[in-house]
């Protein structure tokens, strides 16, 4: 993914995630911002399996030991707890 379209993603949707599907490792990019984010990963029964506060905007995460399936990335600021977005991310070994 180019720089331009990420960036373009993150206008859209508030955060991008990439590359999606993914194998090894997925990059998550928040926006610039005064707000600390919390990352928060679950699989589709709702168990969380990541959780992580953002020390800056681009986080990457090793998935290579979790199961292929589908995701549900939630991004949160953590002074307010607000939902910033929850995403889809697909896991394909």
């Amino acid at each position: 993914m180019a720089k331009a379209e990420i960036e373009e993603e993150i206008e859209e949707r508030t955060f991008a995630i990439y590359p999606n599907p993914a194998n090894n490792w997925v990059s998550i990019v928040l926006p610039e911002s005064e707000d600390k984010f919390e990352i928060v990963i679950r699989d589709l029964a709702g168990k969380i399996i990541f959780q992580q506060p953002a020390q800056r905007n681009l986080v990457s995460w090793d998935i290579s030991s979790i199961s292929n399936g589908i995701y549900m990335v939630s991004v949160y600021t953590i002074s307010t707890q607000e939902v910033l977005g929850t995403q889809k991310i697909i896991v394909q070994h």
